[in-house]
């Protein structure tokens, strides 16, 4: 049978270092420190005001809607950026332990975040859907609901490759209404935080993915539509599944975004396999309907090649400063990772 701990692992982030260039891949979710026996990461001021913010906002779909409001948001942000001021943050230091401008100007973003979010859940003037209820306080699906491992939710995608997709869901919402004929329906809403500046795209492969596993780890409820909530500009924009997705039917009469879903699959597949046979030798089962083993190639990081050559490409090129001693180690990542920034 198909072995977790050796199976590919996929998500919507690796995929996307993958198609980049297959040395980041390697360097940022394979490779790992042979003293440490760690991976590697780099920490910036970006991803470190998405990490605290997200670290604030995740907890309350945890608890009950109607007593969201009652937290006190800024207060735990507070505490939370403990966690990533100074070097932790990819910050400059400063003398006497003084905190530089730029890491003020980001804590400072965060503040106007979530003062939003506070805000938006004591009134019904601001960003809000037909509704007429801001978005956090409508009832929510919490994780141990759906999915109750001791890892990253995850689903199989290929049981005889043995490749998984896997990936954290911001923000389920939960709503039931009532539809012209009387009867009453639910509708499940994916929602993504976004603490930068750039809307995402339709194109982007993201939530579908959150879809995929959402609905493959549980029976009960399909997804309706999709949001993402740009904190920094406090608007939230609610996307129906198949706006703005061709809707022309395939072969097997699928269509809009089961149709996407599919397709998704079969490439995170291709590239699950692609991946599977540059790490691994791999012995298959007598009947080759599974993989029974793994022993790992002696060539397993010179079969991950920067596309652009050995000069590397501005993706992989602040990894490979790890490796050659080129960077600052300022401590322990949030997922347990050797945190480095680039000097």
């Amino acid at each position: 049978m198909p072995d977790k701990y050796k199976a590919v692992w996929l998500s919507h982030s690796s995929i996307n270092n993958y198609e980049k260039c297959p040395r980041l891949y390697y360097l940022a979710n394979v490779y790992k420190d042979k003293k440490t026996n760690n991976k590697i990461t780099i920490v910036t001021p970006h991803m470190s005001l998405g990490s605290a913010v997200h670290m604030v906002l995740e907890p309350l779909m945890e608890i009950k809607s109607e007593e969201r409001k009652n937290v006190n948001l800024l207060s735990k942000y507070k505490d939370v950026w403990n966690m990533f001021t100074g070097e932790k943050g990819g910050f400059a230091t400063l003398p006497n332990n003084e905190i530089s401008e730029e890491e003020k100007t980001f804590y400072e973003k965060g503040e106007l975040m979530l003062r939003n979010v506070q805000n938006n859940f004591n009134t019904n003037n601001s960003i809000v859907d037909n509704s007429n209820e801001f978005i956090l306080n409508k009832k929510s699906i919490r994780q141990s609901l759906y999915y109750k491992g001791d890892m990253i939710p995850n689903i199989i995608i290929s049981q005889k490759e043995n490749i998984i997709l896997c990936g954290s869901i911001d923000w389920i919402v939960y709503e039931v209404k009532v539809v012209p004929e009387g009867n009453s329906v639910v509708e499940i809403t994916v929602l993504d935080f976004k603490t930068g500046k750039n809307e995402e795209s339709d194109e982007s492969r993201q939530l579908p993915i959150y879809k995929i596993l959402f609905e493959g780890l549980q029976n009960k409820w399909k997804v309706n539509r999709y949001a993402y909530y740009y904190l920094l500009n406090d608007e939230i924009k609610y996307k129906d599944w198949n706006d703005n997705i061709n809707t022309d039917k395939n072969l097997d009469g699928n269509k809009g975004i089961d149709n996407v879903c599919q397709n998704i699959i079969d490439e995170a597949i291709k590239i699950g396999i692609e991946i599977r046979e540059k790490r691994y030798v791999s012995k298959w089962s007598a009947d080759k309907s599974y993989i029974e083993d793994y022993k790992v190639r002696p060539d397993v990081e010179s079969n991950f090649k920067c596309r652009k050559g050995d000069g590397g490409c501005r993706d992989c090129a602040p990894y490979e400063a790890i490796i050659n001693g080129k960077a600052k180690y300022v401590g322990i990542g949030t997922y347990g990772q050797d945190a480095y920034i680039i000097v």
